[in-house]
């Protein structure tokens, strides 16, 4: 698995807009989870190259979904940033406990 981090990791170093990758691994399933500055910057990275590329890596078609973060719990800093105006809601349709 190192090797495969090291040969594909260096890509996403200096991606425009790219805040972080994460390389998240399970039982016969491999991803990333992406940081963007913005949206149009994650769409716009993620062409139909990507999709090719992906595909020929590792011979699976890859899926894509993508969420907005509007808030963050930092356990390391230990605080909470919310990025909403007071007076707007989220409608979320279930929430696990």
């Amino acid at each position: 698995m190192r090797q495969l981090l090291e040969a594909a990791g260096p890509a996403y170093t200096n991606v425009p807009g790219l805040l972080r990758k994460y390389f998240i691994f399970g039982e016969e399933v491999g991803g990333g989870v992406y940081e963007w500055a913005s949206r149009n910057q994650a769409e716009g990275f993620h062409t139909a190259e990507w999709y090719e590329r992906i595909r020929q890596q590792v011979s699976a078609e890859p899926q894509l979904t993508l969420f907005d973060a509007p808030a963050i719990a930092d356990g390391i800093l230990h605080k909470l940033d919310i990025f909403l105006p007071e007076s707007q809601e989220v409608s979320v349709g279930s929430i696990d406990r």
